[in-house]
């Protein structure tokens, strides 16, 4: 970035310049200039009545300044020129070069943001009604107003031509695409104030304005200046209009009137010379230190010396030799510097130039924990001192399509469990975690946590590859703040029979994990959608059929299903979530599943909205096998066996309910063992749906999807060797 301040000391003047403080008045006008100002301020210097030109500085206030121009008035007289003058510390006149100036200070109040309009019918109604030098009108304001005067400079050439100078304080807009060719194009001066870290505009506007005016080709004469004050706050105004605030020398007021719209400098015995401070530059650690490229060149003259001093930035660097044009500074630490160069030409002119040098940290080691604020590149957020329990910073300001990136070393490719510390004001809020080709590595969800400094903890899964690399943090909503991200090791594969816990799933989409209130405490799985889902790596024992115990809470009415399945998408079984009560209310239902021995991932994978999981329980089956329509593979036919001798046992079936709208159940009670059709026909005769099993126990049920089927009556046969039954059920 570059910061450019040009001061002439002439030989001829070898005192510095001085300003007067005198007796002042500044009187209320509840004059309506135009629809948007209703009234303002006005400040006429001693000696007024004579007729005399005056210079002219515009002030425009802050957002929370905004008032009616009449009883609302006074709020002008919190801050900048107006509050100086107030209190009677507001210089009456101005020594610059030899001559002495005083200001027309006019303070106007706006209902809401003034516009480039607004600000031109301020400037035509003063050049009417007060002694103004039309060449010296000078345009400042803070905040808002900061964002105005970027805006009016930059909106025309006109405009840009009309002020001899600019002097935005925390301006709340960044540069457009055409406006500093604008400022650059008409010469126009610039000085422009930011705290470092100001939470509320980011000093990024700020810093963009001054680099885009001054890359312009062919360059302002001169260049744009900035100072960054190394503070937090938005406030960087108090500071900056405090006429005891100097730099070389003189304050902002006295900078102002070098310039005049007849000429860019009052001095015309030497041209200033130019400083170069060169490109900003970013580095990583461990590399902790940058060689500066610096010049100055003067056009009439020569360059008698140079001087390196650091602005802002940690405390800990060195220089190796500050007189020298090109430096190298090292021994830096984590954080941001930024470096002046002064240059001095043979006849006393004094140019100055900033370089900002970014030292990205250490890459932070997976398993670890990832501070929010130690990105080392983003897009749109902003750090803030958090309140936290453990203190520190958290990051904020985050909307839709912001990012920050976080260089990692992840020691082990793995499934890790992450834990996010987010705060919230909004519901169903979600960020994205991205490796750097853009690849998308999960989805999260945050709850509403109720306000931007209430915390809490959410955890999730994510598999990441191993080795150095950087990770986006992308947000997909807004109204969001981050703290931190720790990434911990998975937990091993849970070992079956045994209990799944709900919140230890190795991957998952669309759902979070809470504190429970069921008896054992612990936490829970809630806000599971349709289609949501949970990976678990098992390891089971044995091939067989088990018994499963699943603990579900909901509040929902309306049936709920979930389903296992393999990880190639086999549906192992599906099963209903009854109604609970509430989303705390636990219940626990039992079924069965058959599974495949060895270490598999196991998915639960949701049907329905609106139901929560505790746990399920794998049990070695001692009861009647519960299987599902989708879960039923085709079975080579076998022989009928026999159980104590009963060849003869009529099959006892029963199906419900009926009619039947989604699932229909068929209960099978009898003693033949073996190979087990069921074949549902419609009244065509044509097979619509079928299912097989192997009855291995005498008592079985069979949950059949018959939702995808159209409304009518239906036919469901079943086979059990040379032995069928057929019922009649409607569907509805």
């Amino acid at each position: 970035m570059k910061n450019i301040y040009l001061l002439l000391l002439m030989a001829l003047l070898c005192h510095a310049p001085v300003f007067d403080i005198s007796a002042q008045v500044q009187t209320a006008r509840n004059i309506a200039v135009n629809a948007n100002c209703h009234g303002f301020y006005e400040y006429l210097p001693v000696g007024y009545s004579s007729g005399k030109k005056f210079p002219l500085l515009l002030f425009i206030h802050g957002v929370g300044e905004l008032g009616n121009g009449t009883t609302q008035l006074s709020y002008l007289l919190r801050h900048g020129p107006p509050m100086l003058i107030n209190v009677g510390s507001f210089p009456a006149t101005f020594t610059v070069n030899g001559q002495s100036y005083s200001f027309i200070v006019i303070s106007p109040q706006f209902i809401k943001g003034p516009s480039v309009t607004d600000i031109q019918n301020l400037f035509d109604y003063c050049i009417k009604n007060y002694h103004v030098d039309v060449s010296r009108i000078y345009l400042t304001g803070l905040s808002m107003g900061g964002g105005a005067v970027w805006n009016y400079a930059s909106s025309s050439s006109t405009a840009a031509n009309t002020v001899a100078a600019i002097l935005p304080m925390s301006g709340s807009v960044g540069p457009s695409s055409t406006g500093p060719k604008i400022i650059a194009g008409a010469n126009l001066p610039v000085w422009a104030f930011h705290n470092l870290d100001d939470p509320t505009v980011s000093s990024s506007k700020t810093i963009n304005w001054v680099n885009a005016i001054n890359a312009v080709i062919p360059a302002p004469s001169p260049l744009a200046k900035k100072t960054i004050f190394n503070a937090s706050g938005h406030n960087a105004w108090t500071k900056a209009y405090n006429p005891t605030y100097t730099e070389n020398g003189i304050n902002v007021y006295q900078w102002l009137l070098l310039y005049s719209r007849n000429s860019t400098s009052q001095t015309s015995t030497n041209k200033l010379p130019v400083a170069n401070a060169g490109a900003d530059k970013t580095i990583t650690l461990p590399v902790n230190s940058v060689a500066i490229t610096g010049s100055g060149t003067d056009a009439d003259g020569t360059i008698a010396s140079y001087k390196w001093t650091k602005i802002s930035g940690p405390t800990v660097f060195s220089i190796n030799n500050s007189s020298l044009a090109s430096i190298t500074v090292s021994a830096l630490t984590a954080g941001s510097y930024i470096f002046r160069l002064t240059v001095t030409d043979n006849k006393g002119g004094v140019a100055t130039d900033d370089v900002t040098i970014i030292v990205k940290p250490l890459a932070d080691a997976i398993p670890g924990v990832v501070q929010a604020e130690d990105y080392s590149a983003m897009s749109g957020v902003q750090s803030q001192t958090t309140t936290d329990s453990a203190g520190g910073q958290n990051v904020g300001w985050i909307d839709n399509g912001d990012w920050m990136d976080f260089p990692v070393n992840i020691t082990t490719a793995t499934t890790y469990k992450i834990n996010y510390r987010i705060a919230t004001d909004s519901s169903n809020q979600k960020f994205q975690l991205k490796k750097s080709d853009g690849t998308v590595l999960g989805t999260f969800t945050m709850p509403n946590t109720g306000g931007w400094q209430k915390w809490t903890t959410v955890t999730a899964m994510v598999t990441l590859p191993a080795g150095a690399q950087t990770l986006r943090v992308y947000s997909l909503s807004q109204r969001w703040n981050l703290n931190w991200i720790q990434f911990v090791t998975s937990s091993p594969a849970t070992t079956i029979p045994g209990i799944v816990q709900a919140e230890n799933y190795s991957a998952m989409t669309g759902i979070q994990s809470e504190a429970t209130t069921d008896s054992a405490g612990g936490r829970d799985v809630g806000w599971i959608d349709s289609d949501d889902w949970m990976d678990f790596t098992v390891n089971v024992t044995a091939a067989a059929t088990y018994k499963i115990n699943y603990r579900t809470a909901t509040n929902s009415p309306v049936a709920q299903q979930f389903q296992l399945r393999r990880s190639d998408g086999t549906i192992l079984g599906t099963y209903n979530v009854p109604f609970t009560g509430g989303w705390q209310n636990w219940k626990t239902t039992s079924a069965t599943v058959t599974l495949s021995a060895g270490t598999q991932i196991i998915r639960v994978y949701s049907k329905s909205s609106r139901w929560n999981l505790n746990w399920i329980e794998f049990k070695n089956s001692t009861t009647a096998r519960v299987v599902t329509g989708n879960d039923l593979a085709t079975v080579n036919s076998e022989s009928l066996k026999v159980v104590d001798g009963n060849r003869t046992a009529r099959p006892e079936i029963n199906i419900y309910p009926n009619p039947v709208k989604n699932m229909l159940t068929m209960q099978v009670n009898n003693q033949f063992l073996g190979a087990l059709r069921a074949r549902i026909t419609d009244v065509s005769g044509k097979v619509r749906k079928e299912v097989s099993t192997s009855k291995s126990l005498q008592n079985i049920q069979l949950n059949i999807l018959v939702s995808d089927l159209n409304e009518g009556i239906y036919f469901i046969t079943v086979e059990l060797g040379n032995k069928k039954i057929t019922k009649q059920f409607l569907k509805l």
